[in-house]
């Protein structure tokens, strides 16, 4: 695995996890009662949701130019 692979894996978890608690601050503050177990389980539903919204965004933009990526075969590269 490639060093980039890991550290952009790192940088989307850290995002997802931003959005997810973006999502689940403004649930709570729509709520009357902010300490309920229910309204805090309701949060982190809708924060996850959102996170999963957005990825969802994400991957059809990729399948989308997915067709217009070329690959380059660089000639005289050693593979060891």
């Amino acid at each position: 695995m490639n060093t980039v692979q890991q550290v952009a894996g790192a940088i989307g978890t850290a995002v997802a996890v931003s959005i997810m608690s973006v999502g689940m601050s403004n649930m709570l503050k729509q709520t009357a009662d902010q300490a309920d177990p229910v309204n805090t389980a309701f949060a982190l539903t809708a924060g996850i949701q959102q996170v999963f919204e957005i990825a969802i965004i994400i991957v059809i933009v990729g399948f989308v130019f997915s067709p217009f990526l070329r690959r380059v075969h660089v000639s005289g590269r050693n593979d060891s």
